[in-house]
């Protein structure tokens, strides 16, 4: 389900920001198989990924109450991706073709000229901020 897809990669997003933030730690940790540790995984509450996707808490709490029989764990002070999980085979097939597909879509905009040494630039307004999830 694309919602619950949504909702998990928001999850994952949002507790892995300490990682995705920081250069040297995302390139560590930039495939799959090479989950980060966990003392840099921050719970996220589903209020907070309510919020930062503009949609009611109740269906999130719905969408997350079928995500943690798989994906999602709840742990003290939310939630985060369940490493069991992530290192299964049929995730690890997911996250490969996730890759390849993304892989695919940023050689199109480099053959269109944006500029990835100075992707601000891309922006009208400015960049936008980050979204906060604590």
């Amino acid at each position: 389900d694309r919602l619950d897809l949504v909702v998990f990669s928001t999850v994952m997003a949002a507790s892995q920001r300490r990682v995705t933030i920081d250069l040297a730690l995302s390139r560590q940790h930039r495939m799959i198989a090479a989950p980060p540790p966990s003392h840099l995984v921050r719970p996220v509450r589903a209020r907070r990924v309510a919020d930062a996707l503009g949609l009611s808490e109740a269906t999130v709490r719905r969408r997350v109450d079928r995500l943690i029989e798989g994906p999602l764990e709840v742990v003290d002070g939310g939630l985060i991706p369940r490493e069991t999980w992530i290192s299964s085979a049929p995730a690890q097939l997911v996250s490969l073709n996730s890759y390849l597909n993304i892989s695919r879509l940023m050689r199109g905009l480099a053959a269109h000229g944006f500029s990835f040494e100075q992707p601000s630039a891309a922006y009208r307004g400015g960049r936008p901020a980050y979204v906060r999830f604590d």
